[in-house]
């Protein structure tokens, strides 16, 4: 079964509130990286290591990949926990952005008493840059056993002199193999 993911586009003020949280996350890590630069005295040459230190204090940065080939990139996160519906996917023809939060929900009885416990609230992010433009209208993303696969296909070269398209929040569905079926379903009707 699928759960969308509304899209969102920056222009649309009622949509706008996921970029502008994506911002002041951004500027969350920045501020900290900052900080861990002058208190290493605001020595050169580190910092992409700050960047990455402050990110990870702030968030959980789930391991992924960027892989490309002649006609689009694949980025794929490891999201074990996480529903399609506790992730957001925004792209826009050079940045892809994943940001999700997920609840702890333990089963447990009322006389149980937890002693320790690493199952809480998680919020994760993730920033791509793009080297070559993508065509965010056709931007798929797909999650299945915990694993977050999202294609972007690259914008043809005719295209990317043409005017630069909206940013986008994408949907994420549960599975891959679903896409095929409802994209006939879609066309039959």
């Amino acid at each position: 079964m699928s759960q969308q993911v509304s899209i969102a586009k920056r222009a649309d003020p009622d949509k706008g509130g996921l970029f502008e949280y994506f911002d002041e996350v951004l500027q969350r890590i920045r501020d900290r990286a900052h900080e861990l630069f002058q208190s290493r005295g605001a020595g050169e040459n580190h910092d992409w290591s700050d960047w990455f230190t402050a990110q990870q204090e702030l968030f959980r940065v789930p391991p992924g990949e960027l892989t490309e080939s002649e006609a689009d990139y694949t980025v794929r996160l490891a999201l074990p926990g996480f529903s399609a519906a506790q992730l957001q996917v925004a792209a826009d023809e050079r940045m892809l952005t994943v940001h999700g939060t997920s609840e702890s929900t333990q089963d447990r009885t009322p006389n149980d008493q937890t002693m320790y416990s690493e199952f809480d609230h998680r919020e994760v992010f993730r920033q791509f840059e793009l080297p070559v433009p993508v065509s965010v209208d056709e931007v798929r993303a797909y999650l299945q056993h915990g694993m977050l696969a999202i294609h972007l296909p690259k914008l043809a070269p005719a295209a990317v002199n043409a005017p630069a398209a909206e940013a986008v929040s994408v949907p994420v569905t549960e599975s891959a193999s679903e896409a095929p079926a409802k994209a006939k379903a879609a066309s039959a009707g």
